[in-house]
């Protein structure tokens, strides 16, 4: 690898990195929330884009467009979703402002990688770069040569501020207050951290450029193989991974798969009885994840068999096979999602299992991606590129998502509804939802004070969440006091608050006579 030369953006670079970690720094102020970290990373998207504003109109447009996106999906919520988007946003803004003209998405996603891999060093590869230059200049002045430079403004200037000192009874009063202590009471070790920390991230961006680029040739390029051991080699893999072998192995791929999907369409979807002792909530969750798993590995076959310019891609039953194995595997992926749902509406919905839906949904996409290119003809840049275009806008748009609510909702819903026991909900987990499970917890708390003492939850559930409503109540509250921490979900829960104040006035009484917003000793 070989380093880029600093070129002359380098100052300019080093005091918009310094701004911005001031900024961010004033940003924060010892709370992350949405607005608080929104600030400073629009304000580094913007400086970025102001550096490079020479870069042409389509690398501008692109990073501009990506760091709208990451600023909006910090503003709506700080999650570690959004802010793993936003970091991927920025590693895209450095690849689009870098210069870099990818040939394909193949190309495009190795440099994305590489820029996010070596993004976190950046900071330190330049300076180490800079340390060099500077030094070789150095060099020709000499040791004394170096200090002898500053002897001269050094003197001068300490001369000149003991007469200002002696001349101006002000700056001799300031430097009589001036408290070193509280100096290093502020700028204390964690604080020095934060600082470098934010360096490290707004550096790249700022900067928007890769520190090493990859040479166009190898150092060390393969030796040739001998005609024989070619020979040898070639008619070894075609009996491992040749015509026959694959067309041996997608018919009973096939058969095994018609096997499974035949047994879900009889439990799942056709209501077949069980065997003794298996309930269907077990049935679906001992089998989701398995064929997720199945799944993944049949499509990582199907692009080794079907790679570009080999036999199998060409052979006609050979299509015909993996194509009906690829539908076979989109059945079971819908089959995953529908052994999912019944397990959640026995159990409940949590963080994982809807990211369990997300992820199977992305699997099913890709494999009718895959069908689709082989009945096309296209390209693996083709694939990569649309994948990479699902999984971007799926986790773009979930940055936008309001997933606590949601599961909230959904288990209140379950809970409320009769599709399972109010004894099941865990109101534990949905308190640790925070402030955007409030609107279900009040759902679930008005049929508290309407039952009579009879709620479909339990007296104690109904005690445990009006406790953990006020809690969430006032945490929101506080939250909401600072702008640092307020975001547009926030500003949205804190309406909604606004016109159901009622939530904590009125509390079930139950027959010993407390009161669930009463709290323990």
């Amino acid at each position: 690898m070989k380093p880029f030369p600093v070129r002359g953006s380098m100052p300019a670079a080093t005091a918009a990195t310094i701004a911005l970690v001031a900024l961010a720094d004033f940003s924060l102020d010892g709370r992350l929330g949405g607005f608080g970290v929104a600030v400073p990373l629009a304000a580094s998207f913007a400086v970025a884009l102001l550096l490079h504003r020479k870069s042409g109109f389509r690398p501008v447009a692109v990073a501009a467009t990506a760091g709208a996106f990451a600023t909006a999906a910090i503003s709506e919520n700080l999650s570690l979703l959004s802010f793993g988007i936003a970091l991927c946003l920025a590693s895209l803004c450095v690849v689009a402002l870098s210069g870099y003209k990818p040939a394909g998405a193949v190309p495009l996603l190795g440099r994305f990688l590489l820029t996010s891999l070596l993004a976190p060093f950046s900071l330190g590869l330049d300076m180490l770069r800079f340390r060099r230059l500077s030094r070789r200049r150095k060099q020709a002045i000499g040791r004394a040569g170096r200090w002898a430079v500053w002897l001269m403004p050094v003197s001068a200037a300490l001369v000149f501020l003991l007469l200002f000192i002696a001349a101006n009874p002000v700056l001799d009063q300031w430097l009589a207050q001036l408290d070193l202590q509280r100096i290093l009471d502020i700028v204390d070790f964690e604080r020095l951290l934060l600082w470098a920390f934010l360096a490290v991230l707004i550096w790249p961006l700022v900067r928007s450029r890769l520190p090493l680029r990859l040479r166009a040739t190898s150092r060390f390029p393969d030796a040739p193989i001998p005609d024989l051991a070619r020979q040898a080699e070639t008619g070894s893999m075609d009996a491992l991974f040749g015509e026959a072998s694959i067309l041996r192995a997608l018919i009973l791929f096939n058969l095994l798969f018609a096997l499974q999907t035949a047994m879900d369409m009889a439990y799942l979807w056709g209501g077949v009885a069980l065997p003794d002792g298996m309930s269907y909530a077990g049935y679906a969750h001992r089998g989701a994840y398995p064929l997720i798993v199945t799944a993944l590995l049949a499509a990582g076959f199907v692009l080794a068999a079907t790679r570009p310019g080999t036999a199998p891609a060409t052979n006609g039953m050979i299509l015909g096979l993996i194509g009906l194995w690829v539908l076979q595997n989109i059945g079971l992926v819908l089959s995953s999602i529908l052994r999912l749902d019944l397990y959640v509406s026995v159990y409940g919905l949590t963080y994982w299992r809807v990211a369990a839906f997300i992820w199977m949904g992305l699997i099913a996409s890709g494999l009718a991606l895959i069908l689709i290119r082989i009945a096309t003809g296209r390209s693996i840049d083709w694939l990569v590129g649309a994948n990479l275009a699902t999984l971007s806008a799926v986790l773009l748009a979930s940055c936008f998502v309001n997933f606590a609510g949601l599961i909230a909702d959904n288990n209140a819903d379950s809970a409320l509804s009769g599709r399972r026991q109010g004894s099941l909900l865990d109101t534990g987990y949905m308190a640790g939802l925070g402030p955007q499970a409030l609107p279900a917890m009040a759902r679930l708390l008005d049929d508290c004070r309407r039952a009579e003492g009879a709620p479909k939850l339990g007296l104690r559930q109904c005690t445990n969440l009006n406790r953990a409503t006020i809690s969430l109540v006032a945490y929101h509250a506080q939250d909401m006091q600072n702008w640092r921490g307020r975001s547009l979900r926030g500003l949205r829960l804190d309406a909604w608050l606004g016109d159901n104040q009622q939530l904590t006035k009125t509390m079930p009484q139950y027959p010993d006579g407390q009161t669930s917003g009463e709290r323990e000793p």
